[in-house]
């Protein structure tokens, strides 16, 4: 049975992680690692063919794995006497909705000895992809040449292939893993030792320039604040306070500045009554009206509304009584404003799980 390694689509084992490993071993080349049984061939009879165990490198870093003592079987469709047909048949990879992958086989009838399927790969955006392993060239009801179309590569070691040697070089001890898998990695690298990292909290590169980002492993910040009196702004506070009594134990004066254009109130219609006397009455100062009779009374009248203007010099005025006091009206607001709470410094964000290898 063939086996997609790298579990599902989003959480590759072996993808982009492994692509430069493998592209540089391959060449950037889907090809098969020396392994096992090299996902060796065995016609059982005309309709059938079987693949024995191995491991498939795909050019993004997939690996399509078929265990030791099991083999996959892909069936040939019978051929028609005196029809020549060719077909290709190798791994179909497909990633569901849900993001998961998995690896079966495929055998499509190409038109042609010479045409190929295209390989595209899940980096590209595709949902299937097909990676080709054999050529069969069918003469009528017999199977005449089944033709590899992947190259062999072996490992660059002395020493046997082992997965463990893989994960140690893309993800060595102190590698940070971040991933919305909530599996520990040992789970899916087996050998390794992981731990939780950066638990809420938000990781900031290495500056040795700034006393607080200088070496690895750093903490520090908070999610809030509150602010000292220090910190806070400079501002003002109004005064509210009325009924205060200020009392003057001394002999004082209140000075008042001369007055310019002081005004009598634009009230207070009247007439002036003026009394008059007989023309030949005695007195060294009288007014002549006409009439008759002993005593004659004339008014000045003014019709309306009407002001007088005064100006009333500097002066000042000496209080000699003690004590006495002065009534002092203070209308400025001093309420407390302001609760104190702390405020959020907490930047958009967005979550994932953290792991730090650590052997």
């Amino acid at each position: 049975m063939a086996t997609l390694i790298n579990g599902n689509g989003n959480h590759a084992v072996y993808a982009a992680q492994d692509a430069d490993w493998f592209g540089a071993l391959t060449g950037n080349q889907t090809v098969i690692m020396n392994v096992n049984q090299n996902l060796a061939y065995e016609l059982l009879d005309n309709n059938t063919l079987l693949i024995k165990s191995g491991v498939l490198v795909t050019k993004e870093g997939r690996r399509v794995q078929i265990d030791v003592g099991d083999t996959e079987e892909i069936i040939i469709p019978t051929g028609t006497q005196n029809v020549n047909r060719f077909y290709i048949c190798g791994f179909k990879l497909e990633t569901d909705g849900e993001g998961v992958q998995t690896a079966t086989t495929f055998i499509e009838q190409m038109g042609s000895s010479t045409e190929t399927i295209t390989e595209e790969t899940f980096k590209d955006g595709a949902n299937t992809i097909y990676v080709s392993l054999y050529r069969i060239y069918q003469q009528g009801i017999t199977i005449s040449s089944v033709t590899p179309l992947k190259d062999t590569v072996s490992i660059p070691t002395t020493k046997a292939f082992n997965i463990k040697d893989l994960i140690d070089i893309i993800h060595p001890i102190g590698k940070i893993l971040m991933t919305d898998d909530s599996r520990n990695p040992a789970e899916y690298y087996p050998g390794t030792t992981w731990v939780a990292w950066g638990s809420g909290r938000v990781p900031v590169g290495v500056n040795t320039s700034d006393s607080d980002f200088n070496s690895v492993n750093k903490t520090g910040g908070a999610k809030s604040y509150t602010l000292s009196v220090n910190q806070m702004p400079a501002h003002n506070h109004n005064l509210s306070y009325s009924g205060y009594t200020s009392t003057v134990n001394a002999v004082h004066s209140h000075g008042v500045s001369q007055i310019n254009d002081g005004y009598t109130d634009l009230s207070g219609s009247h007439t002036h009554r003026v009394k008059a006397e007989k023309s030949g009455a005695s007195g060294s100062a009288r007014a002549i009206v006409s009439g008759s009779g002993t005593d004659y009374y004339s008014a000045v009248a003014y019709g309306g509304d009407h002001q007088h203007g005064v100006i009333i010099p500097a002066h000042s005025t000496n209080y000699t009584d003690l004590p006495h006091s002065h009534a002092v009206s203070i209308n400025k607001d001093t309420n407390s404003k302001g609760g104190g709470q702390a405020f959020s410094l907490v930047q958009p964000y967005i979550t994932c799980y953290m792991w730090k290898r650590t052997a």
